[in-house]
């Protein structure tokens, strides 16, 4: 089954101030000259891979002999976790944990401690979220949310 991300507010808004922060600082170089432009260079092809990067939608197929396979769909390819679901619960809001990853550019995603865990986040927005917590745990921020935890809860 698959379940689409959606956007929220703060997402949309700090997206696009970096955005506008990179146009304003590619301005500025393209009038400074040769140094400036390549580290603008390098700041819009990191921007540009964090684009790619971003999770798009997310799809649970059934279970198997092997355990359930959550595919995360990306721009640029997807990820497939193959894992025995052990707990599914609801998370209410992503509070600051990033260790590695984005937080709130193009969504929130990479590796982050909810609820004093480590999880892999694939997600657009900030609240209302699923943790799946098996070998690894993973958080997602799909639109049916309610819905999702469903599919999962079958599955455990």
């Amino acid at each position: 089954m698959k379940f689409e991300l959606d956007f929220d507010e703060s997402t949309k808004k700090i997206t696009a101030t970096g955005l506008l922060l990179l146009a304003t600082f590619g301005v500025y170089c393209l009038k400074s000259g040769y140094r400036e432009t390549l580290l603008f260079t390098f700041l819009a092809l990191a921007v540009m891979l964090l684009f790619l990067m971003m999770p798009t939608s997310v799809e649970v197929e059934n279970s198997s002999a092997d355990g359930n396979l959550i595919k995360v769909n990306r721009i640029l390819g997807s990820t497939r976790i193959r894992c025995r679901v052990k707990e599914v619960e609801m998370v209410e809001k992503l509070d600051r944990g990033l260790l590695i990853g984005t937080a709130g550019l193009f969504g929130w995603y990479g590796v982050f401690i909810v609820n004093g865990e480590t999880a892999l986040v694939y997600s657009r927005k900030r609240r209302d979220l699923v943790m799946l917590k098996a070998e690894r745990n993973y958080v997602f921020g799909v639109r049916d949310s309610e819905g999702f935890l469903s599919v999962l809860n079958r599955q455990t």
